[in-house]
């Protein structure tokens, strides 16, 4: 997991796998990795707006900025990844 499209196909696998579960019913694990789906979308767009080719070895595990992109907050990462004024509350 490591460059922007990397990142994307992972992202969509969770994805697919949301959808197979809501297909179930089963609402939960379908909610969760949707979520877990975005968080990654926004990943790629964060490393693509930084230029990185390779998101999660860029900064150290215990570094300033790697606590403010390696977080599962999607309000953050939305901030982070310059999507906010596209989304309408």
């Amino acid at each position: 997991m490591k460059s922007p499209q990397e990142i994307r196909t992972i992202g969509d696998a969770r994805l697919r796998e949301a959808e197979m579960l809501l297909a179930k019913s089963e609402c939960d694990g379908a909610f969760y990795l949707a979520g877990y789906a975005v968080e990654l979308y926004f990943k790629a767009k964060i490393c693509e707006l930084l230029r990185l080719d390779d998101f999660y070895a860029k900064y150290a595990p215990n570094s300033v900025l790697s606590k403010a992109y390696m977080t599962h907050n999607l309000d953050g990462l939305l901030l982070l990844s310059g999507l906010l004024g596209m989304v309408k509350k």
